[in-house]
């Protein structure tokens, strides 16, 4: 290489490694704040921990985690595979392997998808479009939110590498044969980690490779070059996906099978395809896609009753964005051309994806849907600019470059800045979901700790062995699945019963009368029957309500008792006291009053830990 061309890849380089810096600033600031508390997994990031913590040992996981996938007392399904237990683990060791290194090791993860981002948008259309994926990456960030992107739950955590399949299925596109393989790393660590990604992803993939064959029979002499990065591809495919097929060539019934008998025969009625679209059409809200987000952001990964989008104000951008695409398709450069069919089958993909949904339609069932939404925007300001610019540019020429003048970078690049300060200054609020458990079970685990290790009650230290179960009021348990991880990081031995094998992991089952001691959380109406076991030790109780707090708890429960009568859902009102999750999450209620017992999760109630012997159960 000349040094001309030398020079030309340094400055690129350092300009990306700058855009790159000032895209992530948010996300380093939060994982900083998010430092500063201790904090302790509950449920699925406990599930989590504990599968990133197997990586590279005897039991290192094959499938993904555990989900409402087949039956939960028989053939318990999980998301595919496990590449995002793997891909964490290296920097969860080497930040100590503690709650917080989840945080770093997905940190980590995020800068290389954004990395990754730029220079695939630079390889597309040079600084200008690396600018603007830069953009579309801040304002993704500044709406999903810097808690929610620094977690590996797993529908948050291919949030960012969701953009990176969406750009190198554009750069397979136009002819970027080492973009297929950062399609198919990209590509499988989205689908393996949720399973709403992997028809997404396929059907993508599809287009892809359809277009690879297609240029290989216009360009014969292009034909075995194309062949062996396709043949590379499958190669990199095959070797992802092995742990999967390992588990289902060993296991009766294997994961793959339970995916594909749940999802092929529902165990409900699919949504459809009039709902999917209502779902879509919200998804492309510019505003609060844009607007709502700068004001508050991080909205939409919060899921918050009463603050979604409206899929009336969708219209206009979709709309927007086909007219754009049908008036310049014929002037347009073969990029933009390229996108807006990226943008075209994604949005076909996600409608009929979405139609399949069936029980509750959650929020984050459809996050990945808002990045296809920036894309189409992307695309309809390139048709703008186009449509306003002098002369018809060469669709096989220069103009596969976004059609901007230099001077023009530095107002998108303005516009990076300030939303990438936006977002930096939210980092001191950034937490975790569920940070309120999370905040419970770490008062607790300490005192359960040296408890243990003291041997009180049938407990003998750090040589017995410990079965946590949970009689949970509120959160299902949540916070007995951390209560697992946080014994284990102490040195205890510590599982679940048999029942739980799925989410716990199978080689940490443990039946009771295997076990030294039983160590169980306790919250709300349960406390006083367990304090009645013979031989029981109480760590507790812990309790975070102010007076103002259980003032408000209290009219909201006569409130909510109330209304649930008045709407015919008598049957749920004991569930206010022993099971309010399950209350909470009944679509039957209205919106409001979902809203109140949302608020009265959020107030809680005390929590014990208690260590007992271990086959003791409640009077």
């Amino acid at each position: 290489m000349t040094e001309p061309g030398r020079d030309a890849r340094r400055r690129d380089g350092a300009f990306l490694a700058g855009l790159t810096a000032l895209v992530v600033l948010p996300l380093v600031a939060g994982a900083i704040a998010l430092r500063r508390p201790p904090w302790a997994p509950v449920l699925d990031l406990a599930m989590t921990e504990l599968r990133v913590r197997d990586v590279g040992g005897a039991n290192s996981p094959l499938i993904g985690l555990p989900g409402r996938i087949g039956s939960a007392g028989g053939d318990q399904g999980s998301h595919p595979g496990p590449l995002s237990f793997w891909l964490l683990a290296p920097a969860y060791r080497l930040f100590g392997s503690t709650g917080w290194a989840l945080h770093a090791a997905t940190l980590v993860l995020d800068v290389i998808a954004v990395a990754t981002s730029l220079v695939l948008g630079h390889r597309i259309g040079g600084r200008r479009l690396a600018v603007a994926v830069a953009l579309v990456l801040s304002l993704l960030i500044i709406g999903y939110g810097l808690g929610p992107l620094l977690e590996p739950w797993n529908p948050y955590l291919p949030l960012l590498w969701w953009m990176v399949f969406l750009l190198s299925i554009w750069a397979t596109v136009l002819g970027d044969r080492p973009a297929l393989l950062v399609a198919v790393v990209s590509g499988s660590l989205c689908a393996q980690t949720h399973v709403p990604y992997l028809a997404l992803c396929l059907g993508l993939g599809v287009l892809a490779a359809a277009v690879l064959v297609l240029e290989g029979r216009r360009r014969p002499e292009e034909r075995a070059r194309t062949l062996r990065w396709v043949g590379a591809a499958l190669a990199l495919g095959a070797l992802l996906w092995l742990p999967p097929t390992i588990d289902q060539l060993t296991e009766d019934p294997g994961n793959y099978s339970i995916l594909v008998d749940h999802f092929g025969s529902p165990p409900e009625e699919p949504i459809g395809l009039r709902r999917a679209g209502t779902q879509v059409l919200e998804h492309f809200d510019l505003g609060h896609l844009v607007v709502d987000q700068v004001r508050h952001p991080g909205l939409l990964a919060r899921g918050e009753l009463g603050r979604f989008p409206v899929a009336g104000r969708g219209v206009v951008l979709l709309a927007a964005w086909a007219v754009a695409a049908a008036l310049t398709w014929r002037r347009s450069p073969r990029a933009l051309r390229a996108l807006h069919g990226v943008v075209a089958v994604s949005t076909v993909l996600a409608w009929y994806s979405i139609s399949r949904v069936f029980g509750v339609v959650w929020y984050y069932l459809m996050l990945w849907l808002w990045a296809v939404a920036l894309m189409a925007l992307l695309a309809l300001v390139w048709s703008l600019v186009l449509a306003l610019s002098r002369g018809a540019p060469d669709p096989e020429g220069e103009a596969e470059r976004p059609p901007l003048r230099s001077p023009a970078l530095a107002v998108p690049l303005l516009l990076v800045a300030l939303l990438s300060v936006r977002a930096t200054v939210t980092a001191p609020d950034a937490e975790p979901s569920d940070n309120q458990l999370s905040v419970v079970l770490e008062a607790l685990a300490g005192p359960t700790t040296e408890a243990l290790a003291a041997g009180e009650g049938d407990a003998t230290g750090r040589d017995g062995r410990y079965v946590v179960g949970f009689d949970d009021a509120l959160h299902i348990g949540s916070q007995a699945y951390g209560l697992v991880t946080e014994l284990e990081r102490a040195g205890f031995d510590a599982g679940m019963e048999p029942a739980f094998g799925v989410p716990i992991t199978h080689h940490r089952a443990l039946r009771p009368e295997e076990a030294t001691a039983r160590v169980e959380l306790v919250t709300g109406v349960y406390l006083d029957a367990w304090r009645q076991v013979p031989g029981a030790v109480e760590i507790g109780p812990f309790d975070l309500r102010t007076p103002a707090e259980l003032a408000e708890l209290a009219d909201l429960r006569a409130e909510v008792e109330v209304e649930l009568e008045a709407e015919g859902l008598t049957e749920l009102i004991p569930y206010l006291d022993t099971n309010l999750f399950r209350a909470a999450i009944d679509q039957r209620a209205s919106e409001p009053l979902r809203v109140k017992m949302d608020r009265m999760l959020k107030i809680g109630m005390p929590t014990s830990v208690f260590i007992t012997p271990p086959t003791a159960s409640r009077p």
